[in-house]
């Protein structure tokens, strides 16, 4: 009996590192490359407003992302876009959803969208669509923003 306790805890220890680990190659499984030519949009700019509201049956709150545009990567030229993504805070209560960005106003993004059915963007690949600029340093990638824009050309040209 004494010897079933430890190896049932390496046994669940392993079954543990296992799982973790195919999860984390599931979340992390899309390429620079597969994300970009995924994306609808690749975007540079600044989180200039974040509004959460209810959707229209009162079920999911959604934070709308308005970003003033300081260039456009992939996609059309414009001076601002607004992203919509699952979760925040209505009043008294708040929806977190996991692998959704955290934005913050102020805050200097690059952004993958697609395109909702009904006509909204939103963030490709959640959180993992989404790279914080640093001083000019795409921080997830240490790129600067015209390396990042060089490698977006390279890869749309392919």
């Amino acid at each position: 009996m004494k010897r079933l306790i430890p190896v049932s805890a390496v046994v669940f220890l392993t079954l543990l590192t296992i799982i973790l680990h195919c999860s984390a190659i599931i979340i992390g499984s899309v390429s620079k490359e597969e994300l970009i030519m995924e994306s609808l949009d690749v975007i540079h700019g600044i989180v200039r407003e974040l509004k959460c509201e209810w959707d229209e049956s009162h079920y999911t709150i959604y934070t709308l992302a308005k970003l003033e545009v300081l260039d456009v990567f992939k996609g059309e030229p414009r001076n601002e876009v607004v992203v919509v993504f699952p979760g925040g805070t209505v009043g008294d209560t708040s929806l977190w959803v996991e692998d959704e960005p955290e934005l913050r106003e102020g805050m200097e993004v690059i952004i993958h969208t697609f395109l909702y059915e009904n006509g909204n963007l939103g963030i490709y690949y959640g959180e993992y669509g989404v790279y914080d600029i640093n001083n000019g340093v795409v921080e997830q990638l240490n790129m600067t923003l015209d390396q990042f824009k060089n490698f977006v050309d390279e890869v749309i040209k392919k």
